[in-house]
């Protein structure tokens, strides 16, 4: 949520889950209609009926205000270790690559015993597998299984601030899908990363656009799915579809608060704290 943003100037917080937006339940609307409901004048108001993690559902009124950028994602150190910690948002995926490697540069004189990256909110499509990758591993790291054949996703590593020795665990849950469940199932079966979290929802399948003869519009469609470096299945249709992480904490993303966060806590001890 954005610092200033009218939702968090109204009292909503990360992982408050909206169920209702003036009275209608949101149920299994679009994305497209949730926004198209919540959108409107400036000044104008929208209420929403909103259930924190442990607590009642309560309505609260938003006074609508001009849609801002989010910030940047920001690199801190955990209390009391010397664990960097990074949570990379939807609107940071067309540039994720380019955040870690600032983070890792960041730590100068005194590196980070370890990295610990927050996926749990990423779903974003624009979120490039392969440009993250590069900093973690180099080489063969799993393949592209489609209809007509199998390709190998060769990678060449880029060690930036030590980013192809630090230890790394990611963080998953049931909001992690795409490209970035793919990331986390690819590091993962390499043994480059342990997974901390919920179980994924298996969304890792390669999408493939075709444009439709009128020219004006084009439809995406699965063509393959991604599988790791022991031939990892993951994506919705296998039997055991999502990533398996290797600490589980079976908690929704609306399940748990900053403050009350036993996933952060888990991947903490994982690197032996």
């Amino acid at each position: 949520m954005a610092p200033g943003s009218a939702a968090e100037l109204a009292g909503l917080r990360a992982h408050d889950a909206i169920t209702q937006i003036d009275g209608q339940p949101v149920g299994l609307a679009s994305t497209s209609e949730l926004r198209r409901r919540l959108r409107g004048a400036i000044g104008s108001k929208v209420t929403v009926t909103v259930v924190s993690p442990g607590k009642a559902a309560r309505d609260v009124s938003i006074t609508r205000g001009a849609l801002a950028a989010s910030p940047p994602a920001q690199a801190r150190t955990l209390p009391g270790t010397n664990l960097a910690y990074l949570a990379l948002a939807p609107a940071d995926a067309g540039n994720a690559a380019e955040i870690l490697a600032s983070t890792l540069r960041g730590s100068g004189s005194q590196p980070a015993e370890g990295l610990i990256l927050d996926l749990r909110s990423m779903q974003s499509p624009a979120f490039n597998t392969y440009e993250v990758a590069e900093l973690f591993a180099h080489g063969g790291i799993g393949a592209v299984v489609e209809r007509d054949g199998r390709q190998k996703i060769e990678i060449t590593g880029k060690n930036v601030g030590g980013s192809q020795e630090i230890p790394l665990v990611i963080l998953v849950g049931d909001q992690t899908r795409g490209p970035a469940e793919s990331l986390a199932g690819l590091l993962q079966d390499l043994g480059r990363a342990r997974i901390v979290g919920a179980r994924t929802p298996g969304r890792t399948e390669v999408l493939a656009n075709v444009r439709l003869p009128s020219g004006t519009m084009a439809i995406a469609f699965p063509s393959g799915d991604v599988r790791g470096i022991r031939d990892s299945v993951w994506h919705a249709g296998s039997p055991t579809p999502g990533i398996r992480p290797t600490v589980l904490i079976d908690k929704r993303f609306e399940d748990y608060t900053e403050d009350n966060d036993e996933m952060l806590a888990a991947a903490i001890r994982a690197f032996g704290r």
